[in-house]
């Protein structure tokens, strides 16, 4: 009987047991379709709060349905140490934390975090190793920059971030003069937790002083070596300078003859006192042909095409040739661009032929002659001689010839913070030329011309542009001087809310350029995200014959803005007071 009834009750834990199981098999089976889920709840000061939230890898896993309860309380366990390592880049180094794991409708992960005083700097000791150490007005010079570059003061809060900038600035000031293998030998930090205060220390050596040698130049297939060497600004025997390896690079970027182009010295040398300077390029392919399509609501429809060749006759000359189809305008161009001089000019000649029927004024011009020009930093400048002739025709009016042989030099300057998205700094352009009268059917005359435009961020999320045109002609008449060199405004990127050039001087029933040019315009972009924004903006402006006939013609409106990958792309709905209507302007890019 008692045999009987003990297999009875092992029958029931058996069941017992079988149940449980069964249930908890359920339960785990639910858990996995649902996927395990929990939350993390942390307490801590700003900005320590977003830094915590961003990078705890508790966080950063909550919402992943792979983790286990195990795997979560394993991360528990080791998310205080996380918080330690993360506020200490922030100098605290004696922070309280308290924690708890708690299964309240799910499970909560909680966190409170009294990070403590910031730690402080106490002491700095900046030392110096290697030739920088000799006696010599050079080496004190260069210790003296480095030592004045150094912005972690006595007193200051210790992050980690700011310790590593400063010793990466102080680094590259020796690395850019003279020094180019210094290295960082010691670098210490000493943290006292109980004082909160921490003693820095910092050793450079210099290594040997380095002079450049000759150049060493690989990659060239098809140019000669004098397209490189005129290009470069370095003397033989002269001490290493990283500008003038920089400028050297870009210098053979911009030609146009190379996709890439590296300069740089072997830090390793064991001859530093001539250290050859080695240009690598990788040439690009002679020869391009490239197709357009697009829309201007100044010109209307456009087909275009370019061929580009920049080894043409085989000699480094720079050949572009251009067909551009617009309902309005029609040009046919070329321009031959010569290696650059000894002296670090770039020449170039140039011709072209356009026909236009603009506002009722018809023109054939044919339009050659050649250009030198420079670069220093951001600063461009240009002397061309052109020959224009051109064949004009009005509305209800008999046609005219009209010619010129125009000297103009230029000279501008872009000085902003992008050049593809300007948001601060300023860009100008200062025209000044004259013509003789010396053919037929000409006119001596000398032509005044500037604009430019200011860039100014407003807060963090606005930029204000303000840009101005003036321009005068002083001459007995305008009648044979070339259309090119007088004014007209008016159309996308001058007077909005006018057609393409429509203000100027009314004749019959065209508009033709005058004397006199003024135009000027403030707009303002509040940017609603990154990539997008709204305008407002309101221009002025006019071009007559005479200063005393000179009475500013209005537009303002209203536009949207999108920093397109290829620039910014403007759409804008402008009201023209004096035309009383309304015109829609669409450019993309800076209109300079």
């Amino acid at each position: 009987m008692r045999s009987i009834n003990r297999k009875r009750h092992l029958y029931r834990c058996y069941l017992i047991g079988l149940s449980a199981a069964i249930v908890l098999l359920i339960n785990a089976i639910g858990a996995f379709a649902a996927g395990f889920s929990y939350r993390v709840d942390v307490n801590a000061p700003e900005p320590l709060l977003k830094l915590l939230n961003e990078q705890l890898r508790i966080i950063a896993l909550k919402n992943n349905a792979d983790v286990s309860l195990d795997q979560l309380r394993s991360l528990y366990r080791r998310t205080p140490q996380e918080i330690e390592a993360l506020i200490a880049t922030e100098g605290y180094f004696n922070p309280k934390i308290t924690s708890s794991l708690e299964n309240e409708n799910g499970w909560l992960a909680r966190f409170t975090v009294d990070p403590g005083p910031r730690m402080q700097i106490k002491s700095i000791d900046i030392q110096f190793a290697g030739e920088i150490t000799r006696p010599s007005d050079d080496n004190d010079r260069l210790r003296w920059r480095a030592r004045d570059t150094w912005d972690l003061n006595e007193g200051a809060i210790f992050r980690q971030a700011n310790w590593d900038n400063a010793k990466r600035k102080i680094l590259q000031v020796l690395l850019a003069e003279r020094f180019p293998a210094t290295r960082i030998t010691a670098s210490e930090a000493l943290i006292d937790v109980s004082t909160n205060s921490a003693d820095l220390s910092v050793t450079l050596d210099s290594g040997p002083a380095f002079y450049f040698g000759e150049l060493e130049i690989t990659g060239l297939q098809r140019y000669d070596e004098k397209i490189i060497r005129r290009l470069n600004p370095i003397e033989p025997g002269s001490p290493y300078n990283l500008d003038k390896l920089q400028t050297l690079q870009q210098r053979l970027q911009d030609t146009g003859y190379f996709s890439s182009a590296i300069a740089s010295v072997d830090t390793d040398s064991t001859t530093p006192q001539h250290e050859p300077v080695k240009v690598t390029v990788v040439e690009r392919r002679p020869r391009r042909i490239s197709f357009g399509v697009g829309y201007s609501t100044d010109t209307k429809n456009r087909i275009s095409t370019e061929y580009e060749d920049i080894n043409f006759f085989k000699r480094g000359w720079r050949l572009k040739s251009k067909i551009r189809l617009e309902t309005l305008r029609q040009e046919f161009s070329g321009e031959i661009a010569l290696p650059r001089t000894g002296g670090g000019y770039d020449p170039r000649l140039f011709a072209s032929h356009t026909h236009e029927n603009i506002q009722g004024q018809e023109t054939r011009k044919f339009n050659y002659g050649g250009a030198i020009g420079d670069t220093h930093g951001n600063i461009e400048r240009s002397l061309s001689l052109q020959h224009t002739y051109e064949d004009q025709t009005l509305e209800d009016a008999p046609g005219s010839i009209r010619q010129a042989i125009f000297t103009n030099f230029s000279w501008t300057q872009r000085a902003v913070d992008n050049m593809l998205f300007p948001n601060r700094g300023y860009l100008i352009n200062i025209q000044l030329g004259g013509a003789p009268k010396v053919l037929p059917k000409s006119e001596s005359f000398v032509r005044s011309y500037g604009r430019g435009a200011y860039y100014l961020p407003v807060g963090s999320v606005g930029t204000l542009l303000m840009r101005t045109e003036l321009g005068y002609v002083a001459a007995k008449s305008r009648d044979l001087i070339p259309s090119d060199f007088l004014f007209r405004t008016g159309g996308d990127t001058s007077v909005r809310g006018y057609a393409y050039q429509g203000i100027g001087i009314q004749e019959g029933s065209a508009i033709v350029g005058g004397r006199v040019l003024g135009v000027g315009s403030i707009e303002y972009t509040h940017w609603i995200k990154p990539q997008w924004g709204a305008a407002i903006f309101y221009d002025i402006g006019n071009a007559t014959d005479r200063l005393v006939d000179f009475h500013p013609q209005h537009g303002y409106g209203v536009g949207a803005r999108w920093r397109s990958p290829v620039g910014p792309l403007n759409l804008d709905i402008a009201y023209g007071q004096e035309s009383k209507e309304y015109r829609l302007h669409f450019t993309v890019g800076i209109a300079f």
